[in-house]
């Protein structure tokens, strides 16, 4: 009995883990579907519209990516319209990055994202029940010898997130 009931707790915690791949992905694919923009890129132009005028360098600091990552993300960005680059008057080397009217227009007309919701309603847990969550997830997280894959801090679909930006 006691057998029995192990394999359906494991098969029960895969299933909330597929749960959880599923909800990104879905979510993924309806931001890129109606704004026409991904998970990603839409993560970025919030983040820059939350901090301001900021650098890539900064950036990429912020959202955990590489300076290589950031620089396609911000790529696909400006040819869309989305933000805009300004060298600095005093130091040429030094690029500014903004949202544009268009950017702005798209976070103002968006939804939540899904970490954002995600984030809030963690954050609203007591702080133990905080802690047993990341306990668990970081238990997981060893027992599918996960711990030395780099990860971003961005929830996006099963894309790489260089790929995807």
């Amino acid at each position: 009995m006691t057998i029995r009931l192990e394999e359906e707790t494991s098969r029960d915690v895969v299933m909330a883990l597929r749960r959880i791949i599923r909800a990104i992905d879905i979510h993924s694919k309806q931001i890129m579907h109606v704004y026409g923009i991904s998970g990603t890129q839409a993560m970025i132009l919030r983040q820059m519209a939350q901090t301001g005028r900021t650098t890539a360098t900064r950036l990429a600091g912020v959202v955990h990516l590489s300076k290589s990552t950031i620089s396609g993300v911000l790529e696909r960005l400006e040819n869309r319209g989305l933000i805009a680059r300004q060298t600095d008057g005093n130091d040429r080397r030094l690029e500014w990055l903004m949202v544009t009217a268009k950017g702005e227009e798209i976070l103002t007309s968006a939804a939540p994202l899904l970490q954002e919701r995600f984030e809030e309603r963690f954050q609203s847990l007591p702080g133990e029940e905080q802690n047993g969550i990341l306990a668990a997830l970081q238990r997981i997280t060893e027992l599918m010898d996960a711990t030395d894959i780099e990860a971003a801090s961005i929830l996006t679909s099963g894309v790489r997130v260089s790929e995807e930006g």
